[in-house]
């Protein structure tokens, strides 16, 4: 047991006898020792002899009055060296084998030890001497976490490469001592040298060890150095009028006197703290998630580390002087805003029940979440749409609260401008009402307007003789229905001019019922709104009409213009399509329901007797005027005329009639007759 107290004892021991060399600044730094030495872990005679340890400060220069720090253990030093300034801190360690986690623990020493924190004590030696164990402990390699209610938990790392080369026996002791955790090895070995108390070692000892602990820790909710923290997602909260949400920090960090706070890009967010409680809230629903940061000041203004170095003495020890850069340290984590919605909706009547339609109303958002309509920051969210006859609603409204008014009224009832707030809450449907559950409108004060159609045909002439029966809108829901009833009728008070006069404001709806002479019948249906002095115009009822000659004369004559009898003749429309068909006598053929400008072809399809087929007549149908009903190559005329000229013909009898036996009779006389003359001449000329 005496050996491993002693082999302990020389591995964490190192004596710091200090030396000097050329300084890097004008100012010397050189490092002095003070009067009294200290034993790490004191045993009784060891394999390496005694070891001691020396609190050592700069005595000059720039940081004179600053303690310095032994960062290579079981090296000594030269008392009176100047040193050389190197102050990459990092690159310089690295060099020296020491892993990203030894350095941070070195550097975290040096912000957390002496001088920086004096955790309640007055005895700078026992603080320098605490801090001393940690640096030592973090660059052998030993250690690799921080916990000072627990302080040999994390003394389970391995010596590093550099210290290889120290007999397996001491290593092996020293971790049989450093895995023990049923008492603190360093008091059981630690001797009161020059009255020193060991309790103010181990309280500045586990202090610094806590505060690296804290320092590399986050709030539960906040993620690590690596990873971000879970999503938050904020819920609206009636009372409060806004999305909120609180976080526990299970670490007990917020609240035992570090300063973290927190920060969002976003100023509508804000942050209120109880103890290790953290609200977060927002009037406003957040359409992207929020990063949110938090951030921890380290608490050092202390100069900025630098190692010193004895150039002239390469295996001599280097030193630590100052603290490493206190960076904020930040964490993060995002924040959403619930997604649930629910539905807005209002019954619009009269005083006596009826549903009212046609009336619009504004959804406006309470975007600082105050709970009052402000004109300047409440902006509009939508409006409410009508589902049926004097049903209103907005759907998938996000939660929270807004302000409904009705912008338009119906017709015939005064405009309620009242604001009317509303709750909207997840999966429900809120109501908004101004009389028992519903929206009442009263009725504006009686007016009338009237109504006033314009009838003309395709050439812009005016039409008389129309009817026009005017229908109410029954069940004001703006669209004809068969059971909606008949008003009145148009009069005709002016030609083509339609009116009717004194209508009580509303909806109306117009429809022809009787067409003009000649003409078909429009049913479409003319919405007309009547307004309080206005004329409705329906500009021109003329949607389907159509123009119908009552008769169009169709003429057969021959050159001289004498009627034919026994012409077949056939009208087509631009189609092709067969429109009439007849067999001409000395009468003229009257067509009736030709289309005004529609173009139709006469066609000859069997002449009289002795005549020609005539050529084709292609003709457009017009509307009567000055007794023309058609045109023909432009021209307009009163009538259809086509004429046949005769054909000239040798007329041949008929195969087995008279005309063929008169002409064999002649023909075989005229044969007997040549025979005889014939028989006189041979005669004569023998």
């Amino acid at each position: 047991m005496k050996f491993l107290k002693r082999a302990f004892g020389g591995i964490l021991s190192a004596v710091m006898v200090l030396s000097c060399m050329v300084p890097a600044f004008a100012a010397t730094d050189v490092i002095k020792s003070s009067k009294s030495s200290y034993q790490y872990l004191s045993g009784e005679s060891s394999k390496l002899g005694y070891r001691a340890e020396t609190v050592a400060t700069v005595s000059s220069g720039a940081y004179a009055g600053l303690p310095a720090y032994c960062l290579e253990f079981h090296k000594t030093m030269s008392t009176g060296v100047h040193l050389t300034e190197n102050s990459t801190f990092f690159e310089t360690l690295s060099k020296e084998g020491l892993s990203n986690n030894q350095i941070s623990g070195v550097a975290y020493a040096s912000i957390y030890g002496y001088p920086n924190f004096n955790y309640g004590l007055d005895d700078t030696d026992a603080l320098y001497i605490a801090t001393q164990w940690i640096i030592w402990e973090y660059a052998t390699g030993y250690r690799t976490s921080a916990d000072g209610d627990n302080p040999t938990a994390g003394l389970n790392g391995s010596f590093i490469s550099k210290y290889a080369s120290l007999e397996k026996e001491q290593q092996t002791a020293l971790r049989g001592y450093l895995n023990d955790n049923s008492f603190d090895i360093r008091q059981r070995f630690w001797y009161v040298i020059n009255k020193k108390n060991y309790t103010k070692i181990k309280t500045a000892y586990c202090g610094i060890l806590n505060n690296i602990k804290n320092t590399t820790a986050s709030p539960s909710f906040a993620g690590n150095q690596w990873a971000w923290g879970d999503p938050v997602t904020l819920k609206w909260s009636d009372e409060n009028r806004r999305y909120e949400a609180t976080v526990t920090d299970t670490n007990n960090l917020l609240n035992n006197g570090w300063s973290w706070s927190a920060s969002c890009d976003n100023t509508d967010i804000g942050f209120s703290y109880d103890g290790n409680k953290m609200t977060i809230y927002t009037p406003k629903t957040l359409a992207n998630a929020e990063k949110i940061t938090l951030t921890k000041r380290l608490p050092t203004d202390a100069p900025t580390s630098v190692i010193l170095i004895n150039d002239a003495k390469a295996s001599a020890q280097k030193m630590l002087v100052g603290t490493y850069p206190a960076d904020e340290t930040k964490r993060y984590f995002p924040i959403q805003t619930q997604t649930a919605t629910g539905n807005i909706q209002l019954t619009k009547e009269n005083p006596d029940g009826k549903k009212l339609s046609g009336a619009i109303f504004s959804v406006y958002q309470d975007t600082n979440g105050n709970g009052a309509y402000d004109a300047n920051t409440d902006t509009t969210y939508g409006t409410l749409s009508e589902s049926q006859a004097g049903i209103y609603s907005l759907t998938n409204v996000p939660i929270g609260t807004y302000f409904v008014q009705e912008t338009t009224a119906p017709d015939g009832y005064s405009l309620d401008t009242n604001m009317y707030p509303v709750t909207v809450k997840a999966n429900e449907t809120s109501t908004v009402s101004n009389q028992d559950g519903v929206f009442v409108n009263t009725p504006a004060a009686p007016d009338t307007g009237n109504i006033q159609v314009t009838k003309e045909n395709p050439n812009g002439e005016k039409l008389s003789g129309a009817t026009f029966t005017v229908f109410s809108d029954n069940n004001n829901n703006r669209k004809y229905d068969f059971n909606d009833p008949t008003y009145g009728e148009l009069t005709e008070t002016s030609s083509g001019i339609y009116e009717l006069t004194d209508v009580p404001i509303g909806t109306y709806f117009v429809q022809e019922t009787a067409a003009p002479d000649g003409y078909t019948l429009d049913s479409t249906v003319h919405t007309a709104t009547v307004r309080a002095g206005e004329t409705s115009i329906i500009a021109n009822a003329n949607n389907g009409n159509v123009f119908i000659n009552a008769k169009i004369p169709i003429l057969k004559v021959d050159k001289d213009g004498n009627a034919l009898a026994g012409a077949k003749l056939v009208l087509e429309d631009d189609t092709g399509k067969t429109i009439d068909a007849w067999t001409t006598t000395t009468e003229a053929h009257e067509v009736s329901g030709l289309v005004t400008g529609k173009s139709y072809t006469l066609r000859e399809t069997e002449a009289p007797y002795g005549y020609k087929l005539a050529d084709d007549i292609t003709f457009t149908a017009m509307s009567y005027k000055d007794g023309n009903v058609v045109t023909i190559g432009g021209n307009p005329s009163s009538s259809v005329t086509m004429t046949d000229e005769k054909e000239s013909l040798i007329i041949l009898p008929e195969t087995g009639g008279m005309g063929n036996i008169l002409f064999l009779l002649i023909g075989t006389c005229l044969v007997g007759t040549a025979g005889v003359i014939l028989y006189h001449y041979r005669k004569k000329t023998m």
